[in-house]
């Protein structure tokens, strides 16, 4: 559904990030990520106001939304495998699977979505609250690639 990708409540403080999404196979028309052009510097309660969506906070601070936006708003962005597409996290978008319910059955696609932070940034227990050990290991490699660990 129509969500920003911002985990703001996963980094003990501000930090600043971005989005990176990789095509590992072609995402055409019908099954690609729809974004609403300029929408990433408004509030939540302004993107709710000026679209007509509700929004639904998720755990680690996420955005997810409710209702149709205005196809004047949106843009599908169609990849070809290789190709990649940088954004804001507040940006809002979703997959146009479901954006176009009323379209048959989408196709099938392979991506990978990366968040990039500031340097050193640390990560709220909450981040991986069951998984430890995990959490540890996903923060020695941010440090290591940061250049924070020797």
């Amino acid at each position: 559904p129509w969500h920003e990708d911002r985990h703001a409540r996963l980094f003990v403080r501000e930090a600043f990030s971005l989005s990176i999404l990789l095509a590992l196979e072609d995402s055409p028309t019908d099954n690609c990520t729809v974004f609403v052009p300029g929408s990433h510097p408004l509030t939540v309660s302004e993107k709710e106001d000026y679209y007509g969506i509700t929004a639904a906070r998720l755990a680690g601070g996420n955005v997810r939304y409710a209702g149709e936006i205005a196809a004047r708003f949106r843009e599908p962005l169609p990849l070809q495998a290789g190709e990649t597409v940088l954004f804001h996290p507040g940006l809002l978008h979703a997959s146009s699977g479901f954006v176009n319910r009323r379209e048959p059955e989408s196709s099938e696609r392979t991506s990978i979505t990366f968040r990039v932070t500031t340097p050193g940034v640390e990560l709220r227990d909450a981040a991986f609250p069951e998984e430890r050990e995990h959490r540890d290991l996903v923060l020695r490699t941010l440090r290591r690639a940061s250049g924070t660990i020797g």
